[in-house]
């Protein structure tokens, strides 16, 4: 049976994640694939108008918590992707599919499920076993927003969601 599709909002944010083929890691070292996925983070923020609130890199997977002006998430995600993919092939020397299948989403429109998800996003290491502070995991949009390395992504409070870092810092 396939996926309803997403409703699109230029108002709510969504919560996207996408997942690497067969739950591999990503074929580059985590660093240069923070570096990547942030170069492509930022080229379609600029391309698209698209608002950023949160996202986190993983081994095989990111979430990203997102706001589309323009309702224009599917090109936004197929950009991204598409872009995100060929780097990773061309700086592994590898080819055929980076990514398991499409993004999946869903659309943010209460405040209990935006402070929910933005929790959710930026505790993902900890919950992985990954590290037991989030503060210890570089790749994630909190990591720069509190001054511990550059971001290069701006990121944005969510319509529902303010000053949400100290209670995540403070879990």
């Amino acid at each position: 049976m396939p996926r309803e599709p997403l409703e699109l909002s230029e108002v709510f944010p969504y919560h996207v994640v996408a997942r690497s083929n067969n739950r591999e890691w990503f074929a580059i070292s985590r660093d240069r694939c923070w570096a990547t996925f942030c170069d492509y983070l930022y080229m379609v923020k600029m391309q698209f108008d698209v608002k950023f609130h949160s996202f986190v890199l993983m081994s095989n997977h990111f979430h990203i918590e997102l706001t589309t002006p323009k309702r224009n998430l599917p090109l936004i995600m197929n950009r991204l992707m598409t872009e995100f993919a060929f780097a990773v092939n061309d700086q592994s020397n590898r080819v055929n599919h980076v990514f398991g299948g499409q993004y999946k989403g869903s659309l943010i429109k209460t405040d209990a499920y935006a402070r929910a998800c933005h929790k959710y996003i930026l505790t993902n290491p900890v919950r992985a076993g990954i590290c037991k502070n989030i503060l210890e995991y570089p790749y994630t949009s909190l990591h720069g927003q509190l001054g511990f390395s550059k971001l290069l992504v701006p990121v944005v409070d969510s319509i529902f969601i303010t000053q949400i870092s100290n209670v995540v810092v403070g879990i």
